[in-house]
């Protein structure tokens, strides 16, 4: 058996195996990895009614384009990349470069490509490289989605900027905000309960307090009994030397009319 370093040929015996050279396709030094935009209305363009081996190997031409809108590929790269036969890769290019009378675009008349020096030049690219559903058709399903989403959101606002020019009125709306925060907080506190909480001897949980003193309110119970209740419960922890640690919470001492057991011992 003899082998030729560097050949594409073997000798074994009297059989001689022969394997095509290898094919290399160098790209130009300027051009970097390929970008190609692919609208989602291709679904709907006539290159759907094409065969799938015309399908494929337009993909394919589309996902090796550079960005001055030309694939370096040949027909022999393709039919190895596309794994078809010679034959079919002719003629799925044959197509791409004939006019398409159903093509929406009426650009070189329907034709997707075009063959030029070192491979082949996508007629459409720059229209769909530079589409941009801001600038670009109004009616694209990326533009409608644009749309739908600011329409969505316009109602959400951003807080007021202060500048030197507004500070003062940005400034009054923040107190006007306050002022109604305010009487919103004073609302939620029952009448009377800012003087039994002043004077009731142990201060924790002061929300669960105000819910538990307006239910009290609620069950009959008068901001001067509550008053009266909180100086007999100070008035026994007195005489009991209870320190601060355990006293009631409020919320206990309300809870089921348990403050009307402090009630004349004030």
């Amino acid at each position: 058996m003899t082998i030729t370093a560097g050949a594409s040929t073997a000798r074994v015996g009297e059989i001689v195996y022969s394997n095509p050279a290898p094919v290399l396709f160098p790209l130009p030094s300027e051009v970097n990895m390929g970008f190609t935009k692919l609208d989602e209305r291709i679904v709907e363009s006539s290159i759907m009614g094409e065969s799938p081996t015309t399908f494929k190997v337009w993909i394919t031409i589309l996902a090796k384009c550079q960005a001055n809108g030309i694939a370096y590929v040949s027909a022999v790269y393709l039919s190895s990349v596309c794994h078809l036969s010679m034959k079919n890769t002719e003629s799925a290019l044959l197509v791409l470069e004939s006019p398409d009378k159903h093509c929406r675009s009426i650009s070189g008349e329907g034709r997707r490509i075009r063959r030029v020096d070192g491979g082949y030049f996508v007629i459409n690219y720059e229209k769909y490289r530079g589409f941009s559903p801001q600038e670009g058709d109004p009616s694209s399903p990326g533009a409608i989605r644009i749309r739908r989403w600011r329409e969505k959101h316009k109602s959400v606002t951003a807080p007021p900027v202060v500048t030197q020019g507004n500070a003062t009125g940005v400034t009054s709306a923040s107190a006007s905000s306050s002022a109604s925060a305010s009487v919103i907080k004073e609302k939620v506190s029952p009448d009377g309960f800012d003087a039994f909480w002043k004077r009731y001897p142990r201060h924790v949980a002061k929300q669960v307090a105000v819910k538990a003193y307006g239910a009290a309110l609620k069950a009959g119970a008068t901001a001067e009994d509550l008053a009266r209740a909180v100086e007999g419960y100070r008035s026994e922890l007195t005489r009991l030397n209870t320190g601060e640690k355990y006293c009631l919470h409020a919320s206990t001492f309300l809870h089921e009319d348990r403050w009307r057991d402090y009630l004349g011992k004030e």
